[in-house]
């Protein structure tokens, strides 16, 4: 058997998988394998390609829910995602979710459009430079969420690792067992944020070019783009076995305790 149907104007006075769903135009088509659904609809306001799938009891089919949006500043704020003063402009994104059930989100990111800023070791990417970043979501049972597999990369930039967040959207942890902004760079990076709201970082090196950073330290004066309420003071120990500055300087064997 078959059927296939559409619904317009599609939407629901309840929240579906924790988020408001309104206007949709989507086709709905069921069989022996269970329900398909696809179309258009937006959620949180936000216009979004949906693309799921419901596996009949009788089916070994695996369940699907995929969704495609593009977010601007305004719509992740809608949707509470603080990045902290790190991103601005539209980031195209993809969301997998095995199941209804499942804690699991996959969220793949084409951030080539926005601009991004890592404002402690003065990196910065302009609108249009390709960058990419996916990683796995998981909701814990204390409110914040666990950010596991996460992956960045861009024009020499390229960070993987882990994080934490707490149930107030601030960074809690971070262990990024890669860590560079510059071709070359070998580094690792943790940090742990404190009863203070201090972060603390530990950063660990064989080689760093560090003339972003020092660029960055020039500009301290001059007006920056990301909001300083949300930069937070930072406890730093490090360890390098070479760090690189202008003019081919190096410094090698180096602590700092700051």
């Amino acid at each position: 058997y078959k059927f296939e149907g559409t619904l317009d104007k599609f939407g629901s006075p309840s929240p579906i998988l924790g988020r408001r769903f309104s206007e949709g135009a989507l086709k709905v088509a069921v069989d022996r394998r269970g329900t398909t659904i696809t179309g258009k609809a937006k959620i949180e306001g936000v216009p979004t390609d949906v693309n799921m799938f419901e596996p009949s009891e009788s089916s070994s089919a695996q369940e699907r829910r995929d969704f495609a949006m593009t977010l601007d500043d305004a719509a992740r704020a809608r949707m509470g995602l603080d990045l902290a003063g790190m991103v601005a402009g539209p980031l195209k994104i993809e969301i997998g979710q095995p199941g209804a059930n499942e804690q699991v989100k996959r969220i793949i990111a084409d951030m080539t459009g926005a601009r991004l800023f890592v404002p402690q070791f003065g990196w910065t990417k302009g609108a249009g430079v390709p960058a990419r970043a996916s990683l796995d979501l998981v909701d814990d049972e204390r409110g914040g969420t666990r950010v596991d597999n996460f992956s960045i990369e861009s024009e020499g930039l390229q960070v993987k690792g882990s994080m934490t967040v707490d149930k107030d959207k601030r960074l809690a942890t971070a262990d990024f067992q890669r860590f560079a902004l510059r071709r070359g760079d070998d580094a690792r990076i943790r940090l742990q944020r404190g009863a203070d709201q201090a972060l603390a970082v530990n950063f660990e090196a064989g080689s760093f070019d560090l003339r972003s950073l020092l660029a960055s330290l020039k500009k301290q004066g001059e007006p920056n783009e990301v909001d300083p309420k949300k930069l937070s003071d930072l406890i730093v120990k490090a360890r390098a076995a070479r760090l690189v500055g202008f003019n081919d300087v190096a410094l090698t064997d180096v602590l700092i305790d700051a």
